[in-house]
């Protein structure tokens, strides 16, 4: 049997897969929950008519939903020992990640259609998420071919999800988004890089995953800081549309 070299007491490849499975489902289920709770005032209550939502808002809402799919199907495909079908069920994020990206666009323009610049998180804060998501996401590609890497980093792709969902939650109850979400998120990046350390299981993955999202972290508030308009005009210039 196969082990992971990552230090003293490596353990064998095929239970460092399965003790990924516990936060992969775990987070995945939980994601699940707080985007049903986060969107139901605004999408999931208004079933079955959803009055007021536009096709824009349903593309988008079912390429994530797609995405929690694959990701947990791929999870179960793991357990299973199902390593080929894996992969080949894994191709279809070459086509979902695009998918993904225009459903962003359309349903950015649709809420700078409707609603005014207030209404909604200001487009940076967007970005961050969108990027740091096409970020662990590429990274887990580009390592496709080194399971222990591609497994943990499109773990930490899940990350990023959190915050749209929790963050209407939290608005809800009149709290400022990043009070909570931020170090919700840096908890949930320290909490895998601390526990693959101490059970003695690849980390570099987690330690490159908190080093992206402080980096991002970094740009956010020297965008919000210096420029916090400049977003929604680079937006406008490429793709026409502006808050107004």
């Amino acid at each position: 049997m196969h082990t992971i070299p990552s230090g003293p007491g490596s353990i064998p490849a095929r239970a460092v897969a399965r003790s990924l499975l516990a936060p992969t489902v775990a987070g995945t289920l939980a994601l699940v929950v707080l985007a049903f709770a986060g969107f139901f005032p605004t999408y999931f209550g208004r079933f079955p008519r959803f009055a007021g939502t536009t096709a824009a808002i349903h593309f988008h809402v079912a390429t994530l939903v797609l995405w929690i799919g694959l990701a947990l199907v791929q999870t179960v495909l793991v357990r299973r020992g199902r390593s080929d079908l894996h992969r080949r069920v894994g191709k279809l994020a070459y086509v979902l990640i695009p998918l993904m990206c225009v459903g962003f666009v359309l349903a950015v323009n649709d809420g700078h259609r409707r609603h005014t610049a207030t209404d909604g998180p200001p487009l940076v804060a967007v970005f961050f998420d969108a990027g740091l998501f096409l970020a662990y996401v590429g990274l887990g590609l580009l390592h496709r071919r080194r399971p222990e890497h591609h497994r943990r980093y499109m773990i930490l792709a899940l990350v990023p999800l959190i915050n749209p969902s929790l963050g209407r939650l939290v608005r809800a109850m009149g709290i400022m988004p990043p009070i909570v979400t931020i170090p919700i998120q840096l908890a949930v990046i320290t909490t895998l890089l601390v526990r693959a350390r101490r059970r003695k299981t690849l980390a570099r993955p987690y330690a490159i995953g908190l080093a992206l999202y402080l980096a991002f972290l970094a740009g956010l508030m020297l965008v919000m800081g210096l420029a916090p308009d400049l977003p929604d005009r680079l937006w406008q210039a490429t793709f026409g549309r502006g808050t107004g």
